[in-house]
């Protein structure tokens, strides 16, 4: 691909930070949520079955309402590319729905175990909607630090 005008270069740049800063942020949470231990190396590689994006809409299904339930089948031998990976990214977007969060990810960039910004912050607030029930050192720092102005 031809590389990017110089204009929009250092945007591309800080996406690629904030997405790396998310990654390292949500690692903690999602293992926590999903019951596995997940490095933050493996991350987006792990999120590309939908497998433990599934199990993460399993384990919130206490702490939410939903305008709509949407029922969360997944396929435990989805494998990254593959079809049942794209079914199980596409439930977990249909419960993110069901929840009233708006996401606009691609399945096909989770699907190719790119980092996708957008997915990131999905789970970002997901993450903000059982903040209170999780272990603080399993939380993302960013809602942490959240709380804390909130606190004043």
């Amino acid at each position: 691909p031809a590389p990017a005008p110089a204009s929009i270069t250092p945007l591309v740049e800080e996406d690629k930070v904030l997405t790396q800063a998310l990654i390292l942020d949500l690692a903690p949470w999602v293992s926590y949520m999903a019951k596995e231990d997940i490095p933050a190396d493996s991350l987006v590689q792990n999120l590309a079955t939908g497998v433990t994006l599934c199990r993460i809409a399993m384990a919130m299904e206490d702490f939410v309402q939903h305008t709509q339930p949407a029922p969360i089948r997944y396929n435990l031998r989805a494998q990254v590319g593959h079809y049942y990976a794209e079914e199980n990214i596409r439930c977990f977007a249909t419960w993110l729905r069901s929840i009233n969060i708006t996401s606009t990810f691609s399945v096909e960039q989770v699907m190719e175990a790119k980092p996708c910004t957008q997915l990131l912050l999905s789970l970002l607030e997901v993450a903000r909607l059982c903040d209170e029930r999780v272990p603080q050192q399993d939380l993302p720092v960013l809602i942490l630090l959240e709380r804390r102005i909130a606190r004043g």
